[in-house]
């Protein structure tokens, strides 16, 4: 699956007898009829996340008294970054991996679901080193990294890479692709799908993934001079749900 593709050039692989899933020729190639996804359908547009949120019992724990929304203002951040997914979401979006956002459609997933959702203390647009509302969620023993417009590039780079290792496992060779039905295929993205997003909401809340690492270094130094004794640890969860992380964890 490739960056940039169109559904010309999709059609033109189908001409060709070339699988839509391995992009190979073999005896049983899978055929799609594949359809842009990201400039018809909202859900991948990019949009206020506010207040949009799973709410399960794991992720709820990272908030003060287990409750979402939290007492401190927030903004809502995907943990897949729709950057990855989606060229130009604000004005013109169009599917970065055609194939890939078709089959995610498909098998139910969009970018602005609850599930690729984590609420962050929000960071001032104007006045970015206001913090208190990140000073807030420290003050309750439940910090959260703070969250405000424009992300470190590092960030992105991380969930490019998780997708490009999503796509590593789900594009099989073409002498393994004849032996899977489509169905079976569409299920194991279903499932991975799941993992990347636990994943990134993992590393989102624990802060390996940051947002704002300038900002939130200098957000931490100054609350802790004012609080010399008050350590700032992030969230360490474990997300059961949808298969854990699966392959997206890091091994020990």
């Amino acid at each position: 699956m490739q960056v940039g593709e169109t559904v010309s050039d999709v059609q033109a692989m189908a001409d060709r007898g070339e699988c839509a899933i391995c992009s190979k020729t073999h005896s049983q190639p899978k055929k799609e009829d594949v359809k842009d996804v990201a400039p018809q359908d909202g859900n991948w547009h990019r949009k206020a996340m506010s207040k949009v949120f799973e709410k399960t019992s794991e992720k709820q724990a990272i908030y003060p008294n287990s409750s979402f929304p939290p007492n401190y203002k927030h903004q809502g951040h995907h943990c897949i970054a729709l950057k990855t997914l989606v060229q130009d979401a604000d004005k013109s979006p169009k599917d970065r991996i055609l194939r890939l956002n078709h089959f995610l459609k498909k098998v139910g997933f969009y970018p602005n679901r609850d599930k690729n959702c984590i609420g962050l203390p929000e960071m001032a647009a104007k006045k970015r080193q206001e913090y208190g509302e990140f000073w807030k969620s420290i003050d309750e023993g439940k910090p959260l990294q703070l969250h405000g417009p424009g992300h470190d590039v590092r960030y992105f780079a991380a969930c490019t890479a998780m997708v490009q290792r999503l796509l590593q496992f789900i594009v099989p060779k073409a002498e393994d692709c004849e032996e899977k039905s489509k169905d079976d295929w569409e299920n194991d993205l279903k499932e991975l799908i799941g993992q990347a997003e636990n994943h990134a909401f993992i590393c989102l809340a624990r802060a390996s993934w940051v947002v704002h690492r300038k900002e939130l270094s200098e957000a931490i130094n100054i609350y802790q001079q004012k609080n010399p004794r008050k350590d700032v640890r992030f969230p360490i969860l474990t997300l059961q749900s949808q298969g854990g992380e699966g392959p997206f964890k890091k091994s020990k």
